[in-house]
C-alpha cells in the first residue's frame, strides 16, 4: 500500500494509545495523517521493517518517502503534519528537546498500561471519531 500521507501506527489494544490516536484524528483537520492500528498495519504489511514487537514498544510512523520512525521521532513527524502542532514538531526535533522528549516518551510508553486505566472510560465515551 503506497500513500502520500504520513501513516501513524498505534496499539489498538491499549486504551491510552487509542485515546492518543483519537486526539490525533481530531487535530488532523486537513486529513494529512493515516492513523491505523498495529494489527491492521501488520496485516497490510505496510513496511518491511514493521514487526509486532516494534509496535508493542512504541508508536510507529511511516513517512511518505518510506522511512520508518518510532517513538518520539515518529510523534514529532506526525505533529509536523498538523498545523496546530507543527511548531511543536519542529521544536521537538531540536537536539536537547529530542533527548529530553525521548526520555519522557520512554517513561510514558513503559507505563502506558497504567495510564490506560485512566483513559478507558474517556476513550469509550469519545469513540465517535471513526
Amino acid at each position: 500500500m503506497t500513500t502520500t500521507k504520513t501513516v501513524v501506527i498505534y496499539d489498538g489494544e491499549c486504551n491510552f494509545c487509542c485515546w492518543c490516536a483519537q486526539l490525533l484524528k481530531r487535530w488532523d483537520k486537513e486529513k494529512r495523517l493515516q492513523i491505523v492500528t498495529a494489527e491492521r498495519a501488520l496485516n497490510l504489511r505496510l513496511h518491511p521493517q514493521l514487526t509486532s514487537e516494534r509496535c508493542q514498544q512504541a508508536l510507529q510512523v511511516i513517512l511518505p518517502n518510506g522511512q520508518l520512525l518510532e517513538g518520539w521521532d515518529g510523534l514529532m513527524a506526525a505533529f509536523s503534519q498538523l498545523p496546530l502542532l507543527r511548531w511543536f514538531g519542529f521544536f521537538g526535533r531540536l537536539p536537547l528537546m529530542r533527548i529530553l522528549g525521548d526520555k519522557i516518551y520512554r517513561i510514558v510508553a513503559a507505563n502506558r498500561c497504567k495510564l490506560g486505566c485512566q483513559f478507558s472510560k474517556r476513550s469509550k465515551r469519545h469513540n465517535t471519531l471513526d
